[in-house]
């Protein structure tokens, strides 16, 4: 769930071309993820390195040379052509380092599994590429070393976990007495970007949005919006200036009516990106 977070904001990857559930751990493939996933396991293998994830699968292994005891790991996909060396090895180094299969998602995973990190000695900052740049990150870090990245990746992206770096919070205000209620608010999290230039432009689909917003829920069965339940909108403004600022104040005033607004956080930076995201996810954990 943290990659896939972390994924979205553009902050970690998987450019592999691996996308499948069983590859993410994901419903009935999690068991065969967590069989070998302490960050202290030292693995080894039975077969040999001449035998391919084909051979073992269809079952073409069977005479005594395809048996090859050794510490692992001997190859870097479990489905690596025999002999093949680092055959998804990335080019550039960033992205090495930013891989979801290689030492940053396993450290995702290992981080929210056990709340631990491997040891400075561990086979893991070698294997994997860009691995020793980790390991530095997890020596000043420790478990905060996904978490320390994020927040120093670019500038633009905000941790999606990492409490110290917003502006309010979705349950710092009165609503959720309006949210208990038996006709509970319409929740909606906007995150709002001036582009530099084009901010008359930005203002105007603003306000369209909030006009189609005010009009309530339509319900497809009585098609027709239900103006008794309100908005209730939590955004987040990148980009843009005072000017901007002022002018969303003024038209959740202008709209209180159908919509209680809530503003999370500012950024000069129109690039910024994931802190909406980041409050939608606590939100909805609460």
């Amino acid at each position: 769930e943290k990659f896939f977070l972390l994924k979205a904001q553009g902050v970690l990857r998987n450019s592999l071309g691996f996308h499948q559930d069983v590859f993410y751990g994901l419903d009935r493939y999690q068991w065969e993820h967590w069989v070998g996933s302490h960050p202290s396991i030292l693995p080894c293998e039975m077969h040999s390195t001449r035998v391919g994830f084909t051979d073992m699968v269809e079952g073409r292994v069977s005479s005594e040379q395809h048996y090859e005891w050794g510490i692992g790991p001997r190859r870097y996909m479990v489905f690596d052509a025999p002999g093949a060396r680092r055959p998804y090895l990335l080019r550039d180094e960033d992205a090495n380092f930013m891989q979801y299969y290689y030492a940053a998602g396993n450290l995702v995973k290992w981080i929210g599994l056990y709340g631990e990190v491997p040891a400075r000695d561990s086979w893991v900052w070698d294997h994997f590429p860009a691995g020793r740049r980790w390991r530095d990150l997890v020596d000043e870090h420790g478990t905060g070393a996904v978490d320390a990245m994020v927040r120093g990746s670019d500038g633009h992206v905000r941790s999606a976990f990492a409490l110290s770096n917003h502006t309010g919070t979705a349950h710092a205000f009165d609503e959720e007495k309006a949210l208990s209620l038996s006709k509970p608010p319409i929740v909606v999290f906007y995150h709002v970007t001036y582009p530099a230039s084009e901010e008359e432009g930005a203002a105007a689909a603003v306000r369209a949005q909030f006009n189609a917003l005010s009009k309530g829920r339509y319900d497809n069965a009585t098609r027709s919006f239900d103006r008794e339940r309100k908005i209730l909108l939590y955004y987040t403004i990148s980009g843009g200036g005072a000017h901007e600022r002022e002018s969303m104040s003024r038209l959740c005033e202008e709209y209180s009516d159908g919509i209680m607004c809530r503003r999370l956080g500012t950024y000069d930076d129109e690039f910024a990106s994931g802190e909406t995201l980041r409050q939608l996810h606590a939100f909805c954990d609460a």
